[in-house]
């Protein structure tokens, strides 16, 4: 493995990282935006209570599956395709719910679903980007390119409730999902 510093390595490593910024910011938006959404859609806490799990079950359910479809179409296909629907998923978040479905129930399975499709799209981000990582760098170099992408996840979770926060004050909870 070479350690030529001019390779887009270090630049995948980037691209990970803002990819793990990215996904904390589409799945932690929806705990801060609820407390403006729950009265106007009609929902309860336990009802959102489920929404959020939606996201956890397709998340868990999809990780092997994932990590299988990294291995077999290659990390940069499986990536591309699930930015894209994370982004679909995410500004039809802010569209679906008491708009084009009634507020109450109806919501309440839009939301879940919704979340659900965003879980499963998410799952593979950590394993396509391990696949990345083995085949860029060398064994004794991964640990770093990991803290890099851990690092982007976890300024995603940092800046989210503040950054969401005040797009509702300002705009409006269904603004934070586009």
């Amino acid at each position: 493995m070479t350690r030529d510093r001019s390779t887009p390595r270090w630049g995948i490593v980037t691209i990970l990282a803002g990819l793990g910024l990215v996904s904390y910011l589409t799945r932690m938006n929806l705990s801060v935006a609820a407390k403006f959404m729950m009265p106007e859609l009609e929902l309860t806490e336990i009802q959102m209570g489920q929404v959020f799990s939606a996201f956890m079950v397709g998340y868990t359910l999809c990780q092997i599956p994932a990590g299988l479809f990294a291995d077999w179409f290659g990390p940069r296909k499986v990536l591309v395709t699930v930015v894209l629907g994370w982004a679909a998923i995410t500004v039809l978040t802010g569209i679906i719910p008491g708009t084009l479905v009634m507020v109450g129930t109806p919501a309440l399975i839009a939301l879940i679903v919704l979340r659900l499709i965003l879980g499963a799209l998410q799952s593979p981000t950590y394993p396509a980007g391990a696949r990345e990582m083995k085949a860029w760098f060398a064994p004794d170099e991964r640990a770093v390119g990991f803290g890099i992408i851990i690092a982007g996840t976890m300024l995603g979770s940092a800046v989210t409730p503040p950054i969401v926060a005040s797009l509702m004050v300002a705009i409006g909870w269904r603004a934070t999902f586009y």
